[in-house]
C-alpha cells in the first residue's frame, strides 16, 4: 500500500473504491477456489484477505499520527495499529446482512 496517504481517500469513492474492491474480490476468488457467486464479504473473511478500504485506513492512520508526533513511526508502533484495523474488519463483518450462514460457521474473523 504504497503512498496511501495521497490516494487513500479516492478509494472512498465509488468509482475507484470499487475497482480495487474488485481486483481484491477477485483474487480472494482464485485464491479459496470459489465461485463468482459467493459474496465479497465471505470470500475476504475464508481466504483472509483484507477489504481493501480497511486495508488502506491503516497506514493513513500511521502517517497522521507520525506527522502529528514529527517522527516516523517504529515497527513496533506500526504493528499496534493492526488490531485497529481488523477491529474495524470484524465490526463489518458483524454488521454484514449478505452472509449470516457463514457469519454462523466463522463469527470471529481472527479465527
Amino acid at each position: 500500500m504504497y503512498s496511501v496517504p495521497t490516494w487513500g481517500p479516492a478509494l472512498m469513492q465509488i468509482r475507484y473504491g470499487g475497482i480495487s474492491e474488485t481486483v481484491c474480490r477477485l483474487s480472494a476468488i482464485r485464491t479459496v477456489s470459489a465461485f463468482r457467486n459467493v459474496s465479497d464479504e465471505a470470500v475476504s473473511i475464508i481466504s483472509e484477505i483484507m477489504l481493501p478500504d480497511v486495508m488502506a485506513r491503516e497506514p493513513k492512520r500511521i502517517y497522521g499520527k507520525s506527522k502529528s508526533v514529527g517522527r516516523k513511526f517504529t515497527m513496533t508502533e506500526r504493528k499496534k495499529e493492526r488490531p485497529a484495523s481488523i477491529q474495524e474488519w470484524q465490526n463489518r463483518w458483524d454488521a454484514s446482512v449478505k452472509v449470516k450462514c457463514t457469519h454462523r460457521l466463522i463469527g470471529n474473523v481472527q479465527a
